[in-house]
């Protein structure tokens, strides 16, 4: 035998290419991805856990959903006043009853956001571009219960006063730009623009 070594072979080692694509990642599953397998016979069913007050989803966004300002609700209000004046008048030279003239005044104020031909809107509102509205965001037209609720105080003479001190006095406040009206119904005003 002869004393000569055979040279080992160098193993052969791929090139690094440009042609060549990286090796892809397996698809990541969580456990949300993965249905539970049925029960087996004799097996109670387990409970899927309920999501976390995080993973809930948000409600529904408000029509336009930013409350409106002061100055729009003031504005609409006074035209609402005008009207009510208006209607007031008209009954007092029609029957001459100072009684009914009142009652007609108050009946304005009172069903004023509920009107369904005026789509929930005061005249006022409407002229704003404003509205009244339940606190999940649903319309006041034809609920003649929650806006005779949020108006009730209207209806009476100089209690609006009221209304604005409590409306000025909650300015910075979480309860900013709500009355005592809004507070009994529920209700809140918004933008419709």
């Amino acid at each position: 035998m002869s004393d000569e070594k055979k040279p080992i072979p160098k193993p052969s080692i791929p090139k690094p290419s440009l042609n060549n694509p990286a090796p892809k990642a397996p698809p990541v599953t969580t456990f949300d991805d993965v249905e539970p397998a049925p029960p087996t016979p004799g097996e109670t069913p387990r409970e899927t856990p309920a999501p976390d007050a995080e993973e809930q989803e948000s409600p529904a966004p408000e029509p336009n959903g930013a409350e409106t300002d002061l100055v729009k609700r003031f504005l609409g209000a006074f035209i609402d006043a005008i009207v009510a004046g208006v209607v007031g008048y008209l009954i007092f030279t029609i029957t001459k009853s100072a009684v009914l003239q009142w009652v007609g005044w108050a009946l304005v104020f009172l069903t004023r956001d509920s009107l369904p031909f005026l789509d929930g809107q005061s005249i006022g509102k409407k002229m704003m571009k404003t509205k009244a509205v339940k606190e999940d965001g649903s319309s006041l037209s034809g609920d003649w219960v929650t806006g005779a609720t949020r108006n009730i105080l209207l209806a009476i003479p100089f209690a609006g006063l009221v209304e604005c001190v409590i409306i000025l006095t909650r300015s910075g406040r979480p309860d900013d730009g709500r009355r005592l009206g809004d507070d009994w119904a529920k209700t809140k005003v918004i933008s419709v623009e």
